[in-house]
């Protein structure tokens, strides 16, 4: 974004026929996309710190099997 912004102007334009649009630096601070993302982040954290409450109560044996059918899990859903 800052190649494109302070650099060249017209830099990534071969990617607009693929769908692939690069913005300028300053599209970066727009407040209603920087609010939208600090939301998705700050319910990221909340996931993985719920996550990391839960794994005290989970047992070795438990885990471990988890982790082993975590791949057919995800296949068969």
């Amino acid at each position: 974004m800052s190649y494109k912004s302070y650099v060249k102007t017209n830099a990534y334009e071969s990617l607009e026929k693929y769908g692939i649009k690069i913005s300028n630096l300053d599209a970066a601070f727009d407040r209603t996309k920087a609010k939208i993302g600090m939301s998705i982040g700050a319910m990221n954290i909340g996931g993985v710190l719920l996550g990391l409450y839960a794994l005290k109560f989970v047992n070795i044996p438990l885990l471990l099997t988890n982790r082993r059918c975590a791949i057919f899990a995800t296949i068969c859903t």
